[in-house]
């Protein structure tokens, strides 16, 4: 009986100290795992499957012991099972239970059969399974051509997803979490001739897309009144190939609102999302310039007007898009802006037939837009700029490369089309109107047929050139 209050004591004590460790959601941790255990089983989760909900312990690199979370289908303890070294079994690992008689007691037991192996439990493939221990810092992406290599070959991809984030509204300004880096790194990792990998990365794809915030308007008389441009009464007419065959492998395109956030992740990628290199060529090739009017055609996220607009306060900088949620995203981050950014604007527009007067604008830009439709698209958007344009005033166009060498321009297009042509069937590439781009396009001889003078290039990479010039 004496024993009895000393064994109260200690689980009391026990208790306490699991009390007293801290839960950190599961987003960019770094540590080394202390201890694993599946705690319950989930019916969905954002991916449409039952999950196993598993709890961890974390020592951080500080020394402070956390507690956090991942969820992982069935299927990914399968991954986790056939990984494991085949002398698992020896150091006491169990067999997985098959799936149709797996148990929260039973997946439990596995899971601490590995565990326990401290060899095991602080291995790569039990930080990939838990989601710690990655992200995408020092990855330098598609700066150039052996970076862009080094992300093909060296840099690694974990086993696992990592956790999703819980991106609402609020925090959709957020920097990328690992599970966002992870899903944008996996089209570079995967085989695309590999037919199963494709739809398994599509169907991830929808599901991040699918949770996360929309940019939706509240019921209107007008489609998307909200953002038309000043005086305009009729819904922006969207053209065909806009929502047929989207670019970037997005679901349902620019006008899902889902697929702001992962646009807006492409800032750390690619050259001239960045807001500093923007700034510093801004300078070299505009800052003599002394505009009253800029117009920022096919915005995106809006980063170049942002920077346009802090390099010419003086200057009236209207962003137009075809794609509302983004529209709504860049007023929703101009509200953000140091300052509340008051001479950018931002509306809902089509390059193809914009709502402007001749002669309006002083400059216009363009980042990473006409290489996103089929070549006839790009003409007429290029008419509607010389329109739009005063005379002697500048055109900034920032997109792929054109390859005068026919030797070069073919694996170029073959790359990034995956050798489908837009408009038929099949799996179309990350660039699927990179074809009609490089072969029927052709951005500086277009930009010189049409009379516009002073033609500058300035090659960057195998991503990006700039194209300078004036409007006679």
């Amino acid at each position: 009986m004496k024993a009895f209050p000393a064994t109260a004591v200690v689980l009391l004590a026990q208790l306490l100290f699991v009390s007293s460790v801290e839960f950190v959601p599961n987003l960019n941790l770094h540590g080394t795992t202390q201890d694993a255990t599946v705690a319950s089983l989930l019916q969905n989760d954002y991916r449409g499957k039952p999950v196993y909900r598993v709890l961890f312990d974390l020592v951080t690199p500080e020394g402070t012991t956390i507690q956090s979370e991942v969820r992982r289908q069935y299927d990914e303890f399968k991954t986790l099972n056939k990984k494991l070294p085949w002398l698992a079994v020896f150091a006491g690992v169990k067999p997985l239970p098959a799936e149709d008689s797996a148990t929260v007691a039973g997946m439990n037991e596995y899971l601490q059969s590995i565990v326990k192996n401290k060899d095991l439990r602080t291995t790569r493939l039990m930080d990939d399974f838990l989601g710690i221990n990655w992200n995408c810092s020092g990855v330098s992406w598609f700066k150039d051509t052996a970076s862009f290599m080094t992300l093909l070959t060296l840099t690694r991809l974990p086993d696992f997803i990592p956790e999703r984030p819980n991106i609402t509204l609020d925090n959709v300004l957020s920097d990328e979490y690992p599970m966002e880096c992870f899903l944008y790194m996996s089209p570079f990792k995967h085989n695309y001739l590999d037919k199963q990998s494709i739809p398994a990365f599509l169907h991830l794809f929808d599901s991040y897309t699918g949770v996360m915030p929309k940019f939706e308007a509240a019921q209107q008389h007008v489609k998307d009144q909200d953002v038309l441009p000043p005086g305009v009464t009729s819904p922006i007419v969207l053209p065909y190939h806009y929502t047929r065959v989207p670019v970037h492998f997005l679901p349902g395109g620019y006008v899902n609102g889902g697929n702001v956030r992962i646009s807006y992740n492409g800032r750390t990628k690619f050259n001239f999302l960045k807001e500093d290199n923007l700034r510093t060529w801004f300078s070299k090739l505009l800052g003599h310039l002394r505009p009253k009017t800029i117009l920022d055609v096919g915005t995106g996220n809006c980063f170049s007007a942002f920077v346009l607009g802090e390099m010419f306060p003086q200057t009236d900088v209207i962003g137009v898009d075809l794609a509302a949620p983004f529209i709504r995203f860049c007023r929703l981050w101009k509200s953000h802006r140091p300052g509340g950014a008051p001479n950018v604007e931002f509306y809902q527009d089509s390059g193809e037939r914009l709502h402007f007067p001749d002669g309006t604008f002083d400059v216009v830009n363009f980042a990473y837009v006409l290489h996103e439709m089929p070549a006839e698209n790009a003409q007429r958007v290029l008419a509607e700029v010389m329109r739009v344009l005063k005379p002697g005033g500048t055109l900034n166009v920032i997109e792929p490369p054109y390859m005068e060498n026919p030797a070069e321009r073919l694996p170029y297009v073959e790359f990034n089309t995956w050798g489908h042509h837009w408009n038929t069937t099949g799996d179309h590439g990350p660039e699927p109107y990179l074809e009609e781009y490089e072969n029927s396009f052709k951005l500086p001889h277009h930009m010189t047929d049409m009379g516009f003078k002073n033609l500058t290039t300035v090659g960057i990479s195998m991503f990006d050139s700039i194209y300078i010039a004036q409007k006679p």
